[in-house]
């Protein structure tokens, strides 16, 4: 199970904690220097993941690595990070 989380110290940051469903032990953890806004969504074996900045993220889901950065563009807001989680991210030539 993937969630965003807020505030990982110090009030300024955000990250991604995967969880063992059956356990709830933390598998890995990945922070960001900007917070997440929403939720995540699972592509294949990619977590994609929108910062406030319009920044969106595709994380290894078995590691937490960053695999990509795409930026939205200007005036397009986060929650567009669900639809182009759904259409691909980046590789489907997505802007």
């Amino acid at each position: 199970m993937f969630v965003t989380v807020t505030d990982l110290g110090d009030g300024h940051s955000g990250g991604v904690v995967a969880l063992e469903l059956a356990t709830g032990a933390v598998t890995w953890r990945t922070t960001t220097a900007i917070q997440l806004r929403g939720g995540v969504a699972v592509v294949g074996s990619t977590v994609v993941v929108p910062q406030i900045d319009g920044i969106v993220l595709g994380l290894d889901a078995a590691t937490g690595a960053v695999k990509w950065r795409h930026e939205l563009g200007t005036k397009i807001t986060p929650q567009a990070a669900a639809t182009f989680a759904e259409r691909g991210g980046p590789r489907a030539g997505l802007v």
